[in-house]
């Protein structure tokens, strides 16, 4: 499609943001360890006690930034490969005449997981690898009754606000946007959980393709509408 080569693959903004984040303790760890080589060269014979005193200072530095190396890298890659995976399951509907986005940018900073649209309507889909059992509590996603540090429902029904205002200015018309909450790794009782306020459905990656195929509650889009869209989304989005 020719509208998906001004946004990165799926999981590639994560990967990038993970590099980031793990960049600065990289290096610290190499200037730390070329300062102590230098000075260690320079001073060897005579201060074996300042010698030993940096190796263990070098070796703290090295275990911490290993550590949130570690923890940065599994979190941002398990989100790159969830993305990945549901960009995949999206890419094998365009012989089905849909078309989808992936990582499209926000005006301020971050970016939408996956834009889809096709015969059964448009949907934005983010995506999350959170581990363990899905509920909705007193209006709030739980993962084994507990709440995320985000409120991953809010995130994807604002973004899709975003996508819809984006698309009814370009269109000049008002277009209907569905939100969806992609969960590759947890659990959800019947694969789906259908949200009210805000309207969002959330759903198990295996059921994704199912959701939105045969979603009813849009008007079905002819190929005049969805080459219509595909030139609008290659346009950056505005607030």
């Amino acid at each position: 499609m020719k509208g998906t080569k001004i946004h990165p693959p799926a999981g590639e903004h994560l990967r990038r943001e993970a590099w980031r984040r793990v960049r600065p303790w990289a290096h610290l760890t190499a200037g730390v360890f070329v300062a102590t080589f230098l000075y260690l060269w320079w001073i060897l014979e005579t201060r074996v006690f300042i010698f030993i005193s940096l190796l263990l200072l070098l070796g703290m530095i090295a275990d911490e930034a290993f550590r949130r190396t570690k923890a940065v890298r599994n979190t941002f890659v398990a989100g790159a490969q969830a993305e990945e995976l549901v960009g995949q399951r999206l890419h094998a509907l365009a012989v089905r005449g849909w078309r989808h986005v992936n990582n499209v940018s926000k005006p301020g900073g971050g970016d939408i997981d996956h834009v889809l649209w096709g015969p059964r309507g448009i949907f934005v889909i983010e995506t999350k690898s959170i581990r363990g059992t899905a509920a909705v509590e007193s209006g709030r996603l739980t993962f084994n009754r507990r709440m995320p540090d985000k409120d991953f429902v809010q995130q994807t029904y604002r973004n899709t606000l975003l996508v819809r205002d984006h698309l009814t200015r370009e269109l000049e018309r008002r277009t209907w946007v569905v939100a969806v909450l992609c969960l590759t790794d947890a659990f959800i009782d019947n694969y789906r959980i259908d949200i009210k306020r805000p309207p969002v459905h959330i759903v198990k990656v295996e059921r994704l393709m199912e959701l939105v195929e045969q979603y009813r509650d849009t008007s079905s889009l002819d190929e005049a509408a969805i080459q219509r869209i595909t030139a609008a989304m290659e346009r950056p989005l505005r607030s």
